[in-house]
């Protein structure tokens, strides 16, 4: 039998161009599609890397048009 929990962090661990190619895979040789209208999350990476943190804090620069 298969080892599941392995076979899902390798999953999880692809890049978004291994994802596609994956799909690509299942769709021609296996004739598996995605549901329609659904959409995948994908995880950050599985090597325990940190993701960037997100930017919260901008600076605006307001600049005058002209009178109205």
């Amino acid at each position: 039998m298969a080892d599941l929990k392995k076979m899902a962090k390798d999953i999880v661990g692809l890049t978004l161009l291994e994802a596609q190619e994956l799909k690509t895979i299942l769709k021609d040789e296996y004739g598996i599609e995605p549901a329609a209208g659904g959409a995948v999350m994908m995880a950050g990476p599985a090597d325990g890397a940190a993701a960037a943190e997100e930017q919260t804090e901008f600076n605006v620069m307001l600049v005058a048009a002209g009178a109205i």
